[in-house]
């Protein structure tokens, strides 16, 4: 960007300060309502793949070259409340939700299940299952209930996006 488009991007600044706090505000009011309507028997991860920081050049927009990791916060039935997971990656997201889910643990999965993000009861009742490789040859097919007519519309609509193949 040139001097002259950066000086106008700077002047545009003042009308656009609070945006990202505004968008987080409305984000965390959705966050509210999805989990008022799914209910305290649902399980949420909510989570960001990195952080980001002040953008050292004004005409750059996204910047999280050397910014803190992501985020995650998880609720619901048997997490541990007000818990600090050190250590955890976006790898470990999978594998975790994966075991909640009863399905079998690849062993060639680069993270690994979080069992402190759960109470110690909550975890002691969950069955680990062990796979190779969830090859994508479709080697491992999940024995699972055909899905109803609301789930193959969203499938459908995933599939149009470009999100499941």
């Amino acid at each position: 960007m040139d001097s002259r488009g950066a000086r106008r991007l700077d002047a545009q600044g003042p009308h656009y300060r609070e945006t990202v706090e505004a968008f987080y505000r409305f984000s965390d009011a959705w966050l509210g309502r999805l989990r008022a309507l799914a209910g305290p028997e649902t399980g949420v991860l909510l989570l960001s793949d990195h952080g980001f920081e002040p953008e050292p050049e004004s005409g750059r927009t996204g910047f999280h070259d050397s910014a803190p990791p992501g985020m995650f916060v998880v609720a619901g039935p048997g997490v541990r409340r007000g818990f600090r997971s050190d250590g955890a990656t976006l790898y470990d997201v999978f594998p975790t939700l994966a075991v909640t889910l009863g399905l079998p643990l690849a062993e060639d999965l680069r993270g690994s299940p979080r069992s402190d993000w759960f109470d110690a009861e909550a975890w002691r009742r969950l069955r680990v299952a062990r796979v190779r490789s969830y090859d994508p040859n479709g080697r491992y097919v999940p024995d699972l209930p055909s899905p109803e007519d609301s789930e193959i519309e969203l499938l459908e609509q995933l599939r149009a996006i470009g999100y499941v193949e």
